[in-house]
C-alpha cells in the first residue's frame, strides 16, 4: 500500500488521523515524521501542524477486513444456536406428544372407571361452579382507594384519590 501523508497539532494527533483514514489501529501502520511542527508563538502565532507519512503494515488487514472477519464468526454461532434451538423445540414436540398420547389413555381409564368415582367428580365439578360473592360498590372502592392511597404513600407523593363508577 501506498504512503498517505497526515497533518495534526501534534505527532501523536497525525498518527491518530493517519489510523482514522487508514480504518486501523496504531500498532498496525508505519510512519515516517516529515515535520515535528511547532507550537509558535504561545500557540497562536506561527505555528505549524506536525506532518507524517504512513500506510499500513504489509500482511496486515484493514479494521473493516478484521469486522468483516468476526462479523462472520458471530454469523456462524448465531446460526449454530438456532440449530441447537430448534432441535430442542422438536424433542420437546415429541414429548407434548407422548404426553397428550399418555393423557388420552388415562382418560381411557378414566372413563371405565366405577359409578362411584364418576359420583364424586361430578360433586366436585359443582362445588367449583358455584357462583363466587360479588363484592358491592363500597366494597370495591373502599378497596381500590386503599390500595392507591397505600402506593402513593409508599412512594412518597400526595395524591387524593376519588373514584367513580
Amino acid at each position: 500500500m501506498e504512503y498517505i501523508e497526515v497533518t495534526g497539532k501534534s505527532v501523536d494527533e497525525a498518527i491518530t488521523n493517519a489510523c482514522l483514514k487508514l480504518e486501523t489501529s496504531s500498532d498496525k501502520i508505519e510512519y515516517e515524521v516529515i515535520d515535528k511542527g511547532s507550537n509558535g508563538l504561545f500557540g497562536i502565532f506561527n505555528s505549524k501542524p506536525a506532518k507524517i507519512k504512513a500506510r499500513v503494515k504489509s500482511g496486515v488487514d484493514s479494521v473493516d477486513e478484521e469486522f468483516k472477519e468476526f462479523e462472520k464468526n458471530e454469523k456462524k454461532v448465531i446460526n449454530e444456536t438456532i440449530e441447537v434451538k430448534k432441535e430442542a423445540s422438536k424433542k420437546e414436540a415429541v414429548k407434548a406428544e407422548k404426553a397428550v398420547e399418555v393423557k388420552d389413555n388415562t382418560a381411557e381409564h378414566k372413563a371405565l372407571a366405577t359409578e362411584n368415582t364418576m359420583e364424586a367428580d361430578k360433586e366436585e365439578t359443582a362445588v367449583k361452579a358455584e357462583p363466587k360473592a360479588v363484592l358491592s360498590n363500597e366494597e370495591i372502592e373502599s378497596r381500590i382507594n386503599n390500595f392507591l392511597n397505600d402506593m402513593f404513600e409508599a412512594m412518597e407523593i400526595s395524591v387524593e384519590v376519588k373514584i367513580k363508577f
